[in-house]
């Protein structure tokens, strides 16, 4: 148009301002700013701009803005628009002005259609290829309003409401409208000038008709291609986006509910791939077809890609509306599909949320809602609907920001060990102490294991915050060891690391890096609930260990369901009682006769016993009568941090009444 190769000229506003005639470039930018500003309804205007030859080019230039949703407000994001030559059309009006006789010679050259009307509405001229877009001749219109002429209503209004706008404002007007004519409808681009008189008054208006009906018919099929699913003609990703942000906004005003459903095909992969990516296009096309059947007008079906469709129901009360729905889609979809003699079947499964729900979401947000309660329904069988649980995902937020925290406390080197003494009653010897986990926050504050290390159970992290328990006590141990002291430590062990296929190795390798250390310095105390998931493979790991060197014990003894069975499988050392068992021995007769059987198992089985819990000493004068020896407790020793222990053993005496319950066993074993 300009006669310059591409790369001539920059991509740059500067290039195309310095292209265009310096006295209208300041005239061009006010249009655009009232524009952009809101002022005017549309961007429209006409300059000259600088031919490579040096020559002048008229151009029509028309944009509009590109936006975009942002929640409820509409953001600009760019402008766009055509740049038409129009030197002929320029030419040819320069001319008309001249004479009848050479106007109707430069008019027939053009392909536009131009008419000429005074301020009442009446026909002045109308060139001849008028006869394109109507089944009238030119001279059909000459001295006649559009009201006198048999054309439909729609055509006469909106050709009254453009004069009539061209006069009122006195300016140029633009529109668009049909016409129908021996081709069939056409769409025309109207351009309404005001002609005025030497004293400034309007006397006629100068209508000039491009036929733009290929360029809209473009545009609808640029439209739709960028907005709806080529395969199956549903609405794609994009155009989704916008009705659910519709259908949100109109929920809020009316009250009232939106369900998104997304779908998922089951069994569609295997199709595909059996027989062929054309037979797996046709059922996507069957299955869009029947399942859009099913919805009311109004709501939206759209494909997100592959097997993945979403429904987006509106006008709900409660969510057991769009029940019946969901059942009819998964029979939709679940029909039989036949297919050049072949009989395919595939079913859907469907995850289904709600909107508005107590905390402001967005279309994003609601789509993996919809998408997680998929999930499950695939999970729990498929060809059903799983509606999604606000409170288990919330859960699992929650698991996930805890699980992402105590990451971040290993990153930090958070994890501390605190340790709590054993002792020998009877003897009121030291006798070992057990290594116990608390997260040391970045405010000072400790968690107790009890409020982390379940969310961590059969994840990676157990296996992570294991390891680094077991570094830190053999480290300790080394220190303690150098200063002259030497006890074993117990370390709880979990189920996950007791089923990691490699942990005897690792734990082997671990104790390697501390020559100081031998396996009898740590004993593994396993929760007995662990040894119920598989007591073959607990007892093969415990044997190992034991052959090793290490000490095992089964912590928490008598909480499970198979405590005989254990004593009788697994090859331990000790038994540790629950702190359960003890707490309530003194007042509950059940909790002391279970008392008396695990003591009594322990020492048939040979088995050393510890109970843990001890809180008083008539906690531990009962325990010295049943025959238990060795216990932990607060009466004894709160967990304390590694640098308090030596201090603690130095200082450590058995409360008196233990003493004497020893003084009188040495004197009954004199007398006997």
């Amino acid at each position: 148009m300009l006669g310059y190769e591409d790369h001539e000229i920059a991509n740059s506003t500067e290039s195309w301002e310095l292209l265009m005639d310096p006295s209208q470039r300041e005239g061009v930018q006010n249009k655009v700013d009232e524009y952009l500003a809101g002022d005017a309804q549309a961007y429209v205007a006409e300059f000259r701009m600088r031919h490579k030859s040096g020559e002048w080019v008229d151009i029509l230039s028309r944009g509009q803005l590109a936006k975009r949703l942002d929640g409820e407000i509409s953001v600009p994001q760019r402008l766009v628009g055509t740049h038409t030559d129009i030197t002929a059309r320029k030419h040819a009006e320069v001319q008309l002005q001249r004479s009848e006789q050479d106007q109707r010679a430069l008019i027939e050259a053009l392909p536009d259609i131009i008419m000429r009307v005074d301020k009442h509405g009446r026909f002045l001229f109308v060139s001849d290829n008028v006869q394109t877009a109507s089944f009238m001749n030119a001279s059909e219109f000459i001295g006649k309003r559009v009201s006198d002429i048999a054309l439909p209503a729609v055509v006469t209004d909106q050709w009254s409401a453009a004069i009539n706008k061209t006069l009122d404002t006195e300016a140029l007007y633009e529109t668009e409208f049909e016409l129908e004519g021996p081709s069939g409808k056409k769409v025309f681009n109207w351009r309404l000038t005001p002609d005025f008189n030497n004293q400034g008054q309007v006397r006629s208006v100068l209508a000039v008709a491009r036929d733009v009906t290929l360029l809209k018919e473009h545009q609808q099929r640029l439209t739709r291609i960028a907005h709806y699913d080529s395969l199956t003609g549903l609405p794609n990703r994009l155009l989704l986006a916008d009705r659910m942000q519709q259908a949100m906004m109109l929920s809020a005003r009316r009250n009232e509910k939106i369900a998104v459903i997304y779908i998922d095909l089951d069994g569609f992969k295997e199709i595909n791939d059996r027989y062929g990516h054309d037979v797996g296009d046709r059922l996507l096309r069957q299955v869009a077809k029947r399942m859009k059947a099913t919805l009311r007008d109004g709501e939206t079906l759209a494909r997100l890609g592959g097997d993945e469709f979403v429904a987006v129901l509106q006008g709900l009360k409660d969510l057991s509306d769009c029940e019946p729905l969901l059942e009819r889609l998964l029979n939709a979809s679940g029909r039989e599909f036949q297919d050049e003699g072949r009989t395919l079947r595939v079913t859907a499964s469907l995850g289904v949320t709600v909107y508005p729900q107590e905390k402001s979401l967005d279309a994003d947000q609601l789509l993996r809602q919809a998408d997680q309660a998929m999930y499950q329904a695939k999970v729990a069988g498929k060809n059903q609907f799983h509606l999604f649980d606000t409170a288990e995902d919330l859960a699992v937020r929650d698991l996930h920001q805890s699980l992402k925290r105590i990451e971040q406390g290993l990153m930090n080197d958070e994890f501390i060990v605190h340790y709590q003494p054993k002792v020998n009653m009877q003897t009121g010897e030291f006798v070992g102490a057990e290594a116990l986990i608390r997260w040391q926050q970045a405010d000072g504050s400790i968690v107790l294991p009890g409020d982390f290390l379940p969310d961590i159970e059969d994840h990676l992290l157990d296996l992570k915050v294991g390891e680094r328990v077991l570094n830190k006590v053999f480290g300790q141990m080394v220190s303690w060891q150098k200063a002259g002291y030497k006890f074993p430590v117990s370390v709880n062990i979990s189920a996950m690391q007791l089923q990691h296929p490699d942990f005897v190795a690792n734990l082997t390798d671990m104790l390697n890096s501390y020559p100081q250390l031998v396996p009898q310095d740590l004993e593994l105390e396993v929760l007995e609930t662990t040894a119920i998931q598989d007591l073959d493979h607990v007892s093969s790991v415990l044997d190992e260990c034991l052959n090793l060197g290490f000490k095992v014990s089964i912590d928490d003894f008598g909480t499970g369901y198979s405590s005989l069975n254990y004593l009788k499988k697994l090859s331990v050392n000790s038994l540790k009682i629950d702190r359960s068992f003890v707490r309530d021995m003194l007042d509950d007769p059940d909790d002391l006769a279970i008392l008396r059987g695990v003591i009594g198992l322990a020492s048939a089985f040979q088995r050393s016993v510890i109970a843990e819990g001890v809180e008083s000493e008539a906690h531990g004068q009962m325990l010295l009568n049943l025959g238990c020896e060795l216990a932990q407790g607060f009466i004894i020793a709160r967990p304390m941090p590694a640098t308090d222990l030596i201090d603690w053993i130095e200082s450590w005496h058995a409360p008196d009444a233990w003493v004497t319950f020893r003084s009188k066993l040495e004197a009954r074993t004199v007398l006997d």
